[in-house]
């Protein structure tokens, strides 16, 4: 069947392509696509067709006998226009046809949708606004088509607010008068004289159509002469207005017998109302007494907790109270999940008009309420009707939670919402949402004042992505941030940062053990693995106790997974000495006999670590324990370096071999001596192990031990009959490394041991010039009693007193002077000790030291010269006194032991 209804308005698109170019000459868009095209071909079109239907009309003309008259008319702006076609009972089909055509054609140019016309069903919002100056409601109501008194004065009855009244009537109307239409309501209102607000009634209809044209056109649209109206309505938003209605509808009906139930219960039962006012007080958070023992107090004073949409609270009271109307409740569940299913579906976005047009009307006496105003992040278009409660309900105190649809507005632009508070002052609020902050922020208000008082200012972040929200506020260990923007449900919970961390990873690291359970609840993905490979299994290990990794081993977190080192989760949390988490990843499976790509394995770390605990659960397990890293490193050398001795017990009754080496020729014994162990060396050596074993590079436990300063276990060593002369590839001795590094008593126990003092390494240093070069004095004063030679020179030439010179050490400088150390040696490249001093001061003393020393020698004369060459050069014994030439010539060098 062809609507031709339907066709005329295509045909009159078509003319108005003809017809109606923009101004600009270009194509024109609208939802619908392309609505005019400044295209000269189509513009002549219609004249000639209108002809050719005309010549046809004549020549098939029949005799006309009979006839009928059709009347179409058009909106244009020099009137309406009327066509009649006179037509015989007994006429020529093709004649018909074609003066049918004719007839579109012409007729073609009609409004697609003229908007709200006097005779379309009026909308609840306009009526509630449009007639809020009514008062007498109850005439107007009996002159409504379909209106009886018994129904005006059931209402009066139910209704105390005239508002609710006269919203119970329109909506009461409508029920019994689906055809319900304005020129009712204008009829009404003339009925009763209420002329004038009859008409403003017509000049609000006529001005409202004029806006949705408007808004429905283009601003570059003109129309042709002939003023031709094209609306077009978007079918989502028509969708999202005819639901919000269906619902205000039905939930006003809902709530007339929910009302009329608690009246009948009340009725039988007077000690309900009591009870309901406790139950009240308690589930809003209310004070007690804040509700008074009577039906109609109570649901005055719940009104603004609740609105078609939200109504848990009827919800809640219906079930506790009147739960045998078993119908009743099934349409009140029913509503609720028809509401919750709008919320959950509709973004906020397709609610800026809506809202100011459905819910403006009930917004009354609130001039001085607190008036929050939040501007949010641009993501938040996007998000669903439901958030919107969840966000509110998070901003105010329980207590003073309420009806959210009621009082709100959403304004364009970035999302700005704005909510007219009841029953606190703008201190309290302000108070409360200081609080608040970081939430705040957190979940993308960037904005938000209560009556302009600025509680949070900062710039709109056009990178805002509830992901990148989310992983925030896990850093922060914001619970109440995670779990509202988990409740938005709109997230990538497995969303990254950058090291391919998740909301997850962050907060098991942190150890947010209330926001692991949070995200494995909302569906976290417990086994991505992060850039290097790690999980949030892996971060509990390293991070977190037995109680997380508990929950992540409950949703099922895969212990075989590996960073990209090789470590797996096992390997941190016995390095960690969490046995608990030890014992539970060996009873989920597991491997604690897995490497590292370096050969590293856990039951290694335990022993490293020092955890004996540990130890013996993966010995239990038949681990194996002489297993070695790429480094030849093993278990017991790890042990032994870091000093546990209680581990190395251990080890030594299983088949563990100490005197195993390194690649390097290392071995546990000279770990264990180069790190001071005691207790270790003593063990081992009642093991018989082979003290003076010796690196590749010559290097032996007493030297290691002599090097730092470990003097217990060189005496022990010593008592071992070590050889404390050995010397290491490239000369150096046990001395050496205690004089280079400063340790006396160790310098004064091989000295006593006859150690020779005056052996060179290779490059010829010797004791006292590494003791000079660190200057060590304590060190250099038991060398030269010793009688270590000062004046010893290297490869280079260079002294003991250069070296010291060199480097600033004045009292080592002064020191050698008084044991006769000669200043005036060169090196091989000529340097003597005053040339390379570091400071004035040594230049000062090394300079005095000569210059008095050779004016003294000038004034003996005859003596200087009979002095024996060796006397003349070694020196001059000087002290802290002026000496005289006689004392300086005839002095003995301090007497050495």
């Amino acid at each position: 069947m062809i609507d031709v209804c339907q066709w005329r308005v295509s045909i009159g698109l078509w003319s108005y392509r003809c017809q109606a170019p923009s101004t600009n000459g270009k194509a024109v868009k609208s939802k619908l696509g392309i609505l005019g095209e400044k295209t000269p071909k189509l513009m002549p079109v219609a004249l000639p067709l209108s002809l050719f239907a005309f010549l046809l009309t004549l020549f098939f003309a029949p005799t006309l006998s009979n006839f009928y008259q059709v009347d179409l008319q058009y909106r244009a702006t020099s009137g309406v226009t009327d066509l009649q076609s006179v037509l015989s009972s007994s006429f020529n089909f093709i004649y018909y046809l074609i003066v049918c055509l004719y007839i579109l054609l012409l007729s073609g140019d009609i409004e697609r949708n003229p908007g709200p016309m006097i005779d379309a069903r009026p909308e609840i919002s306009l009526l509630i606004k449009w007639l809020e100056p009514l008062v007498d409601w109850k005439p107007f109501g009996l002159c409504l088509v379909g209106m009886t008194e018994h129904e005006i004065l059931k209402i009066e009855q139910e209704h105390v607010k005239i508002e609710d009244r006269k919203l119970a009537l329109y909506l009461k109307w409508f029920s019994v008068n689906p055809m319900a239409t304005w020129r009712d309501v204008i009829y009404a209102l003339t009925g009763m004289n209420q002329n004038k607000l009859a008409q403003d009634i017509k000049n609000n209809l006529e001005s409202d159509a004029a806006s949705i044209k408007s808004s429905s056109l283009p601003s570059t649209l003109t129309k042709s002469d002939g003023d031709i109206e094209i609306i077009f309505f978007p079918k989502e938003d028509q969708t999202v207005q005819d639901t919000l209605d269906e619902l205000q509808v039905n939930f006003s009906h809902i709530m007339r017998e929910v009302k009329s139930a608690f009246r009948t219960k009340v009725n039988k039962n007077l000690q309900i109302c009591i009870e309901m006012s406790n139950w009240i007080e308690s589930y809003l958070h209310w004070e007690h007494g804040t509700l008074d023992s009577d039906l109609d107090h109570i649901f005055k004073k719940i009104y603004h907790n609740y609105d078609f949409i939200d109504c848990c609270l009827v919800v809640a009271m219906c079930n506790e109270f009147i739960s045998d109307e078993k119908d009743l409740l099934d349409k009140l569940n029913t509503h609720s999940l028809k509401a919750n299913a709008f919320c959950s579906s509709v973004p906020i976005i397709e609610l800026k008009q809506k809202l100011r047009k459905v819910y403006g009307p009930y917004r009354r006496c609130l001039e001085n309420m607190p008036l929050i105003c939040i501007e949010l992040q641009n993501p938040w278009n996007d998000v669903k009707i439901n958030g919107l409660y969840i966000l509110v309900k998070r901003l105010l105190p329980k207590e003073h939670r309420q009806s959210i649809m009621k009082y709100i507005t959403i304004e364009e632009g970035s999302v700005v919402i704005k909510l007219d508070i009841l029953n606190l002052s703008a201190d309290s609020l302000i108070e409360y949402t200081e609080g608040k902050l970081q939430f705040m922020y957190l979940i993308g208000i960037f904005s938000l004042c209560i009556n302009d008082y600025p509680v949070l200012q900062k710039n709109e972040n056009m990178n805002f992505t509830f992901e990148l929200a989310l992983l925030e506020a896990v850093t922060a260990g914001n619970n109440e941030a995670v779990e509202f923007l988990l409740q938005l449900k709109i997230i990538n919970i497995d969303h990254t940062n950058k090291e391919g961390q998740t909301a997850l990873m962050l907060a098991c690291e942190r150890r947010h053990e209330n926001i692991v359970h949070s995200l494995l609840s909302a569906g976290a993905n417990v086994n991505i693995q992060d850039n290097k490979g790690w999980t949030a299994l892996i971060v509990s290990s390293q991070y977190s106790g037995t109680s997380i990794i508990h929950v992540l081993l409950e949703a099922d977190a895969n212990v075989h997974l590996r960073t990209s080192g090789g470590s797996n989760s096992l390997m941190y949390a016995s390095c960690n000495g969490n046995y608990e988490a030890v014992e539970l990843l060996i009873s989920k499976g597991a491997d604690y006999e897995c490497q590292r790509k370096d050969g590293m394995n856990a039951f290694m770390l335990a022993c490293k670590k020092g955890h004996i605990n540990i130890v013996e659960l993966l010995l239990k397990n038949r681990v194996d324990p002489n297993v070695q890293r790429k480094d030849s490193w093993n278990a017991f050398m790890l042990a032994c370096e870091n000093g546990h001795t209680q581990i190395v017990e251990v080890l030594l009754k299983e088949p563990v071999d100490p005197n195993v080496q390194r690649k390097s020729g290392g071995n546990a014994f000279m770990l264990a001596c180069q790190n001071g162990h005691t207790q270790i060396v003593e063990l081992l050596l009642k093991e018989k192990i082979d003290p003076n074993v010796q690196k590749n590079n010559g290097w032996n436990a007493f030297m290691l031990a002599c090097h730092n300063g470990h003097t217990q276990i060189v005496q022990l060593l010593l008592k071992e009959q070590v050889d404390p002369n050995v010397q290491m590839k490239d000369g150096a001795t046990a001395l050496m490394l205690a004089c280079q590094n400063g340790h006396a008593q160790i310098v004064e126990l091989l000295l006593k041991e006859n150690v020779e003092p005056n052996v060179q390494r290779d490059d010829g240093v010797n004791a006292i010039m590494l003791a000079c070069k660190m200057g060590h004095t304590q060190v250099v004063e038991l060398l030269l009693k010793e009688q270590v030679n000062p004046d010893a020179q290297n490869r280079c030439g260079t002294t003991a007193l250069m070296i010291a010179s060199k480097n600033g050490y004045y009292e080592v400088v002064k020191l050698l002077l008084e044991w006769k150390a000669d200043p005036n040696i060169k090196s091989l490249d000529g340097k003597t000790a005053l040339s390379v001093a570091k400071t004035n001061k040594i230049s000062v003393l090394i300079d005095a030291y000569l210059k008095e020393f050779n004016q003294k020698l000038q004034l003996q004369g005859d003596a200087a010269s009979a002095m024996s060459e060796e006397t003349m050069t070694s020196g001059y014994y000087t002290t802290e006194s002026d000496i005289s030439v006689t004392s300086a010539l005839t002095a003995k060098k301090p007497e050495r032991k």
